[in-house]
């Protein structure tokens, strides 16, 4: 009987190696399937989706094993709202909003930033009295709720000694909708970015004051992803940020061919997208400047009531640096 066995035993083995590899080859098959995800962006922000934009143009995500589906929202409220209700993975938005749903209790993360800018403006009508930002005590200004204009009307009214019931806030969901008002005369200023300023110089043959609400501000576009997403699923945000790496490659060698293939993309003229791409860096970075951005806005949000929040909350621990970190860790300016 053992004589028997020994004889047969070889091809036993081979059955098992056969088995095994046809396992492998199974497993390899579903390893290589696609990996989803659905991104919330704001049609309008082109620029500043900029690397997103220019990956999808080079077909970076596929080539990297990534199904991107793409959610359009007028306003980055609404696409963090989409992002609580697990709607999308990935948000895109402005860094206040994030900041407020998170102070408002959303268990959410910060990914990494992809652009800054100092498009945002303060505009008022000429011919109407309004010659110095003095001259808006008492004026209707119009902003969109649930943004950084909030912040950003307060401190531009403090700096030229004007209290927030000194003037009448008009907050509207869109920044459509306050672009409207402005150009239709509802309202004398507004608190708007591009490519909405260059638009109304353009319809109003420039016959507009714009100033900028206070010196250095910036504008932070950021990625973020619900606590739990990140948890779950670091692996995709290690491919997405491997692939927005990517991106960034090309563009700082490529740039002229990068800045074709994101216009390629807008909803601009060729004129009105060179303007605004050039006050827009992209660049996939965590700095020091987005924290102390967060860290001013939410010491107001909390003199402000606007929060249950009684003290400044320690934000650092918000942001996911593990993904970053694993992809372009000199990216990270941020002591932790």
């Amino acid at each position: 009987m053992s004589e028997k066995i020994l004889q047969w035993f070889p091809f036993f083995i081979i059955f098992l190696a056969l088995i095994n590899a046809c396992g492998n080859d199974k497993i390899g098959k579903l390893t290589s399937a696609p990996v989803g995800l659905t991104l919330g962006i704001q049609p309008d922000g082109a620029e500043m989706t900029g690397l997103v934009l220019l990956a999808k143009d080079l077909g970076l995500f596929k080539k990297n094993g990534l199904q991107i589906t793409y959610k359009e929202y007028a306003s980055g409220g609404q696409a963090l709202s989409a992002l609580n209700k697990k709607e999308v993975d990935l948000a895109f938005t402005g860094e206040f909003i994030f900041l407020k749903n998170l102070l408002m209790g959303a268990d959410i993360r910060i990914i990494a930033s992809i652009a800054t800018s100092e498009s945002i403006r303060v505009v008022a009508q000429k011919g109407i009295g309004i010659k110095t930002p003095s001259d808006l005590k008492g004026r209707r200004i119009a902003l969109i709720s649930e943004s950084s204009c909030e912040f950003d009307v307060r401190v531009f009214l403090l700096y030229h000694g004007i209290k927030i019931n000194d003037v009448n806030i008009i907050r509207l969901s869109t920044p459509k909708a306050v672009y409207e008002a402005f150009i239709n005369g509802t309202v004398d200023a507004a608190v708007l970015w591009e490519p909405y300023v260059m638009m109304i110089k353009h319809n109003l043959d420039n016959l507009i004051y714009d100033w900028p609400p206070h010196r250095g501000k910036q504008f932070f576009w950021i990625v973020s992803a619900q606590e739990q997403f990140v948890r779950q699923n670091a692996h995709k945000v290690h491919q997405f940020l491997t692939v927005l790496r990517k991106a960034e490659v090309f563009m700082e060698n490529n740039p002229v061919a990068a800045g074709q293939a994101i216009y390629k993309q807008s909803k601009h003229s060729k004129a009105h997208f060179d303007y605004i791409y050039s006050l827009v860096r992209c660049e996939l970075i965590l700095d020091h400047s987005l924290l102390i951005a967060l860290e001013d806005q939410a010491r107001w949000l909390i003199s402000d009531r606007q929060t249950d929040y009684g003290k400044m909350p320690n934000l650092l621990g918000y942001f996911y640096f593990n993904g970053l970190r694993q992809v372009k860790p000199e990216g990270i300016h941020i002591v932790h």
